[in-house]
C-alpha cells in the first residue's frame, strides 16, 4: 500500500452482474461515514462525467474514431476537474475497463487498439492517484450463468442479441450463448493483457466463491479505510417504516426484518435501503436517495425521491405517510 493513503479516484470494474454498483456505493457511504467527501458515479447515472448511456447499444451507433476520441477528451476534462486539492474522493463503476474494452471490442477493433487507449487513459488519470478495483470470474462460463440465474434468461439474451448485431458479433457468428461466452473470454483475454502494462495501482478480486465480507476487507485495505457497518440504527428501523402515498395516487412501502429497511415498488422486488445520513438513504446498488423528513409522534411523515438514472421515468417527488401501523417483513 502506498503511504498517500486513500486515492483520489478508485476505479471499480468487472463485466456486468460482477457486483461494481453495490460494490462503489458502498466504498462511497464508507467513506461519508469516515468524514470524508465522497461521490459515486453510477454507469447509467443521468450527467455521468464520461459517458451518458442508458443501452450498449446507443454507443454502437458511434463511429470507432469518434468514440476514442470522445472517451479520452471525457476522460481528460474529468482528470482535470478533479485536481484540486478539495477535490471529493470519486468513485466510478464500469467506466474505465467495462466501458472502453467492452464498447472497443463490440466494434471489431484490434486488441492492440483497445490496449493502446486504456494506456492512455491510464495516463491521464495518473495525476489523481487513481486505483482500481477489479472484479473477475476466472470461470467465465460459470460467471455467465451465474448472473443468468440472478438477472433471469432475459438478461443473457438480451446480450446475446446487442453483441450479435455488433461488428463484432456479425465477424464472429454470435448467435448463441456460447458466441456470448466466446465474446467475453476475448474481453478478459484483452485486459489481463493490459493490466500489466498499466501504471495505476491495481486489486484483482476473483469472485467465484461469493466470500464478500473477505472481498470486502481486502478492499479496505488495499484502500487504506477502516472496515465499517452500514446498517440502519434502531431509531431508523421504528421512525421509517409505513405505507406512503404520492399526491398522483401511487404508492410505496417502507418495511423493515428488524434488521434493514426496505423499499417495495408496486410490481418491483423490495430494494434494502442503505443509510446515507441523518434521515436518508440510498437504494442498495442504484443512485436513487430517499429523504425523510416531517416526524410525526416519533415516526417520519413523508420522503421525497432523488432518482438519478439515465432511464428514470417520471414520477412523483414526495410521498406521505397514509398508515400509522408499521409494517414488517
Amino acid at each position: 500500500m502506498r503511504a498517500r493513503s486513500v486515492p483520489r479516484l478508485i476505479l471499480v470494474d468487472g463485466f456486468a452482474g460482477s457486483g461494481k454498483s453495490t460494490t462503489a456505493q458502498r466504498l462511497c457511504l464508507l467513506l461519508r461515514a469516515a468524514g470524508r467527501r465522497a461521490e459515486w458515479f453510477h454507469e447509467h447515472q443521468a450527467a455521468h462525467p464520461i459517458f451518458c448511456y442508458d443501452e450498449v447499444e446507443e454507443l454502437l451507433a458511434v463511429a470507432p474514431d469518434a468514440f476514442e476520441d470522445q472517451i479520452l477528451a471525457r476522460w481528460s476534462a474529468f482528470a482535470r476537474s478533479g485536481s484540486g486539492d478539495a477535490a471529493a474522493i470519486r468513485i466510478l463503476e464500469g467506466s474505465f475497463l467495462q466501458l472502453t474494452v467492452g464498447v472497443m471490442l463490440s466494434m471489431n477493433l484490434t486488441s492492440a487498439r483497445i490496449v493502446r487507449v486504456l494506456r492512455e487513459i491510464d495516463r491521464l488519470l495518473a495525476p489523481l492517484d487513481p486505483a482500481l478495483i477489479h472484479l473477475f470470474h476466472r470461470d467465465v462460463r460459470a460467471g455467465l450463468l451465474a448472473i443468468r440465474d440472478h438477472r433471469g434468461a432475459y438478461w443473457l439474451e438480451g446480450m446475446t442479441t446487442i453483441v450479435g448485431r455488433s461488428a463484432y458479433g456479425r465477424r464472429h457468428g454470435v448467435r448463441d450463448v456460447e458466441g456470448l461466452i466466446g465474446f467475453y473470454r476475448k474481453q478478459q483475454a484483452i485486459i489481463e493483457a493490459a493490466l500489466p502494462k498499466l501504471t495505476l495501482r491495481r486489486l484483482g478480486i476473483e469472485i467465484g466463491r461469493g466470500a464478500w465480507g473477505a472481498y470486502a476487507t481486502r478492499m479496505s485495505a488495499f484502500l487504506a479505510m477502516d472496515r465499517r457497518n452500514i446498517a440502519a440504527t434502531a431509531h431508523d428501523l421504528r421512525r421509517c417504516p409505513g405505507s406512503y402515498r404520492s399526491r398522483l395516487g401511487s404508492r410505496r412501502m417502507v418495511t423493515t426484518d428488524g434488521a434493514a429497511l426496505y423499499l417495495h415498488e408496486t410490481l418491483q422486488p423490495a430494494q434494502r435501503l442503505l443509510p446515507a445520513g441523518a434521515g436518508r438513504f440510498w437504494v442498495e446498488s442504484l443512485p436513487i436517495e430517499l429523504r425523510f423528513t416531517h416526524e410525526q409522534r416519533g415516526r417520519f411523515g413523508r420522503f421525497a425521491v432523488d432518482n438519478r438514472l439515465m432511464n428514470a421515468r417520471p414520477a412523483a417527488a414526495s410521498f406521505t405517510r397514509i398508515e400509522e401501523r408499521p409494517p414488517s417483513r
